[in-house]
């Protein structure tokens, strides 16, 4: 199926860990042509999964995870609006807790799965790899969800930074600054 990269990630703002949802952005970095892929790194696509990704870890952790997030509100309005932002434009900020909040049960645990099969997709195409490049922030971000309590999530960023270090001197710098 296709899916907008402008509905998912307004979607993804609202729910971050639906399964389904999760399952839509998984198959969109993996199988999608590089047009909306490209669209989806403008639209601030990267820096919303590395930031449900450390919200996921955080919330694990057992501590709550807030920062500054992107509002979307008018991601969708029509070109010829008042509101409309433009593709690549900067959305106004907001502040917004994400909360996992795992109870243990199968759907806490597939969503999970779900997280880290996103993150991983960020490394399967040049125009993520270009995005998470052009992002410093993402990249501080992934660095930040190292933990000695999840080994596989500690895995997948070294897996990571490793494909980001490889991949372009810019990338390895950048890497070595976050």
């Amino acid at each position: 199926d296709f899916v907008s990269p402008e509905g998912l990630i307004c979607e993804l703002h609202g729910k971050p860990f639906n399964v389904f949802l999760l399952r839509g952005l998984r198959d969109g970095l993996n199988y999608n042509s590089a047009a909306w892929l490209r669209l989806f790194v403008s639209l601030q696509g990267i820096p919303l999964v590395t930031k449900i990704f450390l919200c996921a870890i955080k919330s694990l952790e057992g501590q709550e995870y807030r920062e500054e997030a992107l509002e979307v509100t008018n991601l969708l309005a029509s070109p010829a609006s008042p509101e409309f932002q433009g593709f690549g434009a900067t959305p106004p900020i907001r502040e917004e807790a994400l909360r996992f909040n795992p109870s243990g049960d199968a759907c806490n645990t597939e969503a999970w799965h779900e997280v880290m099969n996103c993150t991983r997709g960020l490394t399967n195409n040049h125009v993520c790899m270009d995005g998470l490049i052009a992002n410093q922030g993402s990249i501080a971000r992934l660095l930040k969800a190292l933990s000695p309590v999840f080994p596989d999530a500690s895995k997948l960023i070294c897996e990571i930074v490793t494909a980001l270090c490889l991949y372009s001197n810019e990338a390895y710098t950048k890497v070595m600054r976050a």
